[in-house]
């Protein structure tokens, strides 16, 4: 009989583990033993793209470890016959894992020509494991389970009527869910609870969001493919969190990543949908040129924007979550804070606005501020089509093929800027200059340990220099745009309003609302006192369905300014002698 090869915690195990993007050909046939009628599972396994060098290749993090299930689920101590047949090029493996902990156990045993038996040391899913450093020309083999009962596994094309017939059927606590992108190993119980009818839909969901992360890192442009899952798992401890497995979900956060209306309703946005798209996010993170020292809460959640766009703009968190701007507690309020400490204050990209308070902080500023020049070019390049439609893909494809990862903080900013301009072929320096990025900076401060970002005066002139060669963009204002206002960047709709001032605002106390259907196609409005900027909002802010912008204008203000997306201005009220 077979003893284990290795029976370890979780920690353990994953580093014996290399995540196999094998692909699988499954059949059961039936013997009789003893009189008994016996199922014999058959799996056809090609070998795949060792984990680690999988990751390391494209500078990523930990893919799917348990990327191939059988759908079977053994008893502890239970009899397990495998048998194989082929010559693998490296040890085939076949793996028991126990899920629901933080750690969760497992088996491993390596198998062997002809049949084998054993004995599983744990309760658990089955999973064979079979990579080869030179996979593509590592030959197949076929690998035969007999005990075990099926438990099954629900794909992609799997309909809600075969789901049902899995819930009500499960022989484990747990079910493989194994999408196009995503492979997830959630309670059968919460399904059934918060998920009983539509798994099809569910599992769709999940690969909508993936499907758009994986696209922003370039899987899928020039030929580039993910060569595996995004794998996510139930969990005991925390909430939600990334590791090097892929994404841990516990209890009270199962109830609502299984819940296919909640996650979908922007009410339990940051604990739900957001809450995924972050968490794989970090496991996506291209490292270290697109998380360099700042951008470990950063970069993640400029993939998690791009997936709530994606599947529902509703989702949008810098555009529909209230946030405190200083003055008010508005819906998009972050955008606030980012025309404060950014646009009028001037402070440096990696020190601006510190959380709801306004203020920034020398340990480091608002990671959701810092997102959002990220995303403004997002929207400006890819969305309104005014740079390159695959300005993040490409880029991601440049760190991965040329992009080097031994140089400091600083010089992966300045690459970034850098090559942003050339793909884009535009002369974006004006741009970053303007949001705090290309400015000579010497400072030290926290991004999960201490470090420091440095870039002087002249390397950022030579960003200039070198992104002078190309056009300026068409818009002088794209530190203006958001995803309420991005229609008017890419239809380049003309600013349009009422000559008399006063028009379509209600005043309320030093707030001043401005209905878009009197002033259309305005991108951002500024305040003034006298001739000094005062204050910036973005088009929608403090609005439900962007039918409005609420703009703080204080009594020592004088005049509200619209703003086209081409640097047209309009006066909208004046206190004193405005301008138009």
């Amino acid at each position: 009989m077979m003893k284990p090869f290795s029976s370890l915690s979780f920690l353990l195990l994953f580093g014996l583990l290399s995540a196999p993007v094998c692909t699988v050909q499954a059949s059961i046939a039936v013997r009789s033993v003893d009189g008994e009628k016996v199922a014999r599972h058959e799996f056809t396994v090609h070998a795949s793209e060792p984990l680690q060098q999988m990751s390391k290749r494209l500078k990523i993090g930990s893919f799917d470890p348990f990327e191939h299930p059988t759908g079977l689920h053994f008893s502890k101590g239970e009899l397990v016959t495998v048998s194989m047949q082929g010559k693998p090029s490296t040890p085939v493996k076949l793996h028991v894992i126990s899920f629901g902990k933080h750690k969760p156990e497992g088996d491993v045993y390596e198998l062997e020509a002809g049949e084998v038996s054993f004995r599983p040391e744990h309760d658990g899913l089955a999973y064979i494991d079979y990579t080869a450093d030179d996979f593509k020309a590592a030959p197949p083999v076929k690998v035969t389970i007999e005990g075990g009962k099926m438990n099954g596994v629900f794909t992609e094309k799997g309909s809600n009527e075969e789901w049902k017939k899995l819930l009500a059927g499960a022989s484990s606590p747990y079910l493989d869910l194994y999408g196009k992108y995503v492979h997830l190993v959630f309670p059968v119980q919460a399904l059934r609870e918060h998920c009983p009818e539509s798994g099809a839909e569910l599992l769709a969901l999940y690969d909508r969001l993936i499907g758009a992360e994986l696209k922003v890192i370039g899987m899928g442009y020039k030929n580039e493919r993910s060569p595996n899952h995004v794998f996510g798992r139930v969990v005991d401890s925390g909430y939600m969190f990334a590791d090097g497995v892929g994404a841990g979900f516990n209890d009270k956060a199962i109830a609502l990543v299984t819940d296919m209306k909640k996650l979908l309703d922007p009410k339990y946005l940051e604990a739900g949908f957001w809450g995924i798209a972050h968490e794989f996010g970090h496991v996506l993170q291209t490292r270290p040129g697109f998380k360099w020292l700042g951008m470990t809460e950063v970069t993640n959640n400029l993939l998690a924007m791009v997936a709530s766009y994606e599947v529902d703009p509703r989702l949008l968190r810098l555009e529909v979550l209230p946030c405190n701007d200083g003055h008010a507690r508005l819906k998009g309020g972050r955008y606030n804070l980012f025309t404060k400490s950014a646009l009028i204050d001037k402070e440096l990209y990696q020190l601006q606005a510190r959380g709801d308070t306004g203020h920034s902080h020398v340990t480091g500023g608002d990671v959701f501020v810092r997102l959002i020049p990220l995303w403004q070019l997002y929207l400006y390049c890819q969305e309104a089509g005014q740079g390159n439609r695959d300005f993040y893909p490409e880029f991601h494809a440049w760190l991965r093929t040329e992009g080097k990862d031994d140089v400091s903080a600083g010089q992966h900013q300045l690459n970034f800027m850098r090559e942003a301009c050339r793909i884009n072929k535009l002369d974006l320096s004006d741009y970053f200059e303007a949001v705090g990025m290309l400015k000579p900076i010497d400072v030290e401060f926290k991004d999960y340990g201490t470090g420091r970002l440095k870039m002087t005066a002249e390397e950022c002139a030579e960003v200039k220099k070198e992104a002078s060669k190309y056009p300026k963009p068409a818009s002088p204002v794209i530190q203006y745009m958001n995803a309420n206002n991005m229609a008017c960047y890419r239809d380049r709709l003309p600013l349009a309003g009422p000559e008399e001032l006063w028009q379509g605002v209600t005043l309320e106390k030093e707030r001043c609302i401005v209905d878009h259907g009197v002033w259309k196609n305005a991108v951002a409005y500024e305040v003034y006192e006298g001739g000094k900027l005062v204050g910036i909002t973005l088009s929608g802010v403090g609005s439900d369905g962007n039918v409005s912008t609420n703009v703080h204008f204080p009594e020592t203000a004088t005049v509200i300014v619209a703003v086209g997306w081409d640097g047209d201005r309009k006066s909208v009220v004046a206190r004193r002698s405005g301008w138009r």
